[in-house]
């Protein structure tokens, strides 16, 4: 099983996203703990520094893998780079120029794995796009009910980004006496 099954039909490898959360760098598929995500990563990329992006982060598994109603939902990076985890949308942002992902259009502000209690291993999904053009911002909700059932394949299509240029993913479980958050609801 890959990682990003129901999130993408396809992602061309042009590119490779490196993911670091502080000064830890994530693997493809690593097993991180909720509490070593909770802040915005540094995602880093081989940019053309004159293109567009966008960023989306997205939680595949909302709320289980065995249930995952709400699937897609999204997380949001603040660069012109949007990045998303499907399912639960934790994290969205366009408009980066190059890496350069706090100088983009938030679409969502960042928010880190929550995976709630008994639910399982989720997969928390970063996709690349390049915008062929700069993206007129939607107002977006910051609430889990709006981040919810969230495609980022559909959207990407709406707004000309398909095929994705890169994905990575990384999972996680939730930890004994963790506080669940908004995402994992």
């Amino acid at each position: 099983m890959s990682g990003y099954e129901n999130v993408l039909a396809t992602v061309t490898p042009a590119l490779t996203l490196q993911l670091k959360y502080g000064s830890k760098g994530v693997t493809e598929g690593q097993e991180l703990k909720p509490s070593e995500v909770q802040h915005q990563p540094t995602v880093d990329w081989d940019a053309d520094e004159n293109a567009l992006y966008t960023l989306a982060m997205v939680d595949p598994d909302a709320p289980s893998r065995d249930d995952p109603k709400d699937r897609e939902v999204y997380v949001d990076t603040n660069v012109d780079v949007v990045v998303v985890i499907v399912g639960l949308t934790l994290w969205l942002s366009t408009g980066a120029i190059g890496c350069r992902i706090k100088e983009g259009d938030l679409l969502t502000p960042y928010q880190g794995a929550a995976p709630p209690p008994g639910s399982g291993e989720h997969r928390y999904v970063l996709v690349l796009f390049k915008q062929p053009d700069r993206i007129v911002p939607e107002k977006m909700s910051n609430d889990t009910a709006g981040r919810k059932s969230f495609k980022i394949e559909a959207w990407a299509k709406k707004n000309y980004m398909l095929p994705a240029l890169a994905a990575t993913h990384f999972r996680a479980q939730p930890e004994e006496g963790q506080q669940t958050s908004s995402a994992g609801k």
